[in-house]
């Protein structure tokens, strides 16, 4: 197993202090970026030299023979901090809780596409900062052992080794430096001129949801309306179309009343017969 070199130890042993005093320049719920630069700067404050950053680097990928493929279209990886000398990259993450499995991962790519590196380090700088919680950072280590694992035969993987996760002191809580008013209103205080034009744009719009509605309503009706005519028009003219058709077969039914006058040259016909 690789045994790490005194300089090696001795950053681990201080990344503690000097990220807890990096956070607190910075403060909390900044960008990555702010974390970086002023990182760097302790880290040459504590005499660490040759530091560079945003190193750029290709994957060493191979394919299932193991023949070499080159990848393109930018695919690169970049590093946040690299310590030369040491052969240790810090991998940075600004973030609100704690350290996930995806960014040690992206950790672990980067020390087996980078033979010439050693450690790996997560710093997290957690700003998680309500009044019963602080700010903090979490530092893991990982480390290559110097032997490789066969995931399958052709494939070999370096082993790794984890240090357990260190902590940085807590940062001032918020309840530190910012004092509240022990009694809260019901409802922010309002200044008159801006109630005024919150009650004219409300005014306003209630006046626009009338008018719609009135509209609307008054729509209706007249659908209402004209459906109902066109119902008693169609009732009325069923109705005659019933009192016709009754009518007929009234007057089809009604027995023949015939009656004879019988005048004197009829009874002398009839006599005659």
């Amino acid at each position: 197993m690789n045994t790490l070199t005194d300089q090696q130890i001795k950053l681990i042993n201080s990344l503690t202090e000097i990220c807890y005093w990096t956070q607190l320049k910075v403060g909390p719920h900044m960008t990555e970026k702010f974390y970086q630069h002023i990182l760097i700067a302790n880290l040459y404050v504590c005499g660490y030299k040759n530091i560079i950053y945003e190193d750029v680097f290709t994957y060493n990928f191979t394919d299932m023979h193991g023949n070499p493929v080159r990848v393109g279209h930018g695919m690169n990886a970049r590093t946040d901090v690299e310590l030369l000398d040491l052969n240790v990259i810090l991998e940075l993450k600004a973030s609100s809780g704690p350290t996930k499995q995806e960014n040690f991962a992206q950790c672990r790519n980067y020390l087996i596409h980078r033979p010439d590196v050693q450690i790996g380090i997560v710093i997290n700088f957690i700003s998680k900062e309500t009044n019963d919680s602080s700010p903090y950072t979490q530092i893991d280590v990982m480390m290559k052992t110097g032997n490789m694992i066969t995931i399958k035969p052709g494939h070999d993987l370096p082993e790794f080794y984890e240090f357990a996760t260190k902590y940085t002191e807590l940062q001032p809580s918020i309840s530190s430096y910012v004092k509240k008013e022990n009694s809260v209103p019901s409802s922010p205080p309002t200044h008159d001129g801006i109630q005024a034009k919150e009650d004219v744009k409300s005014a306003k719009k209630k006046e626009e949801e009338d008018t719609k509605a009135a509209k609307k309503k008054e729509q209706e009706d007249t659908k209402a309306a004209k459906k109902k005519e066109q119902e008693d028009t169609k009732a009325a003219k069923k109705k005659e179309e019933e009192d016709t058709k009754a009518a007929k077969k009234k007057n089809k039914s009604k027995p023949l009343n015939v009656s004879i006058t019988e005048t004197p040259e009829f009874v002398e016909k009839i006599r005659l017969t």
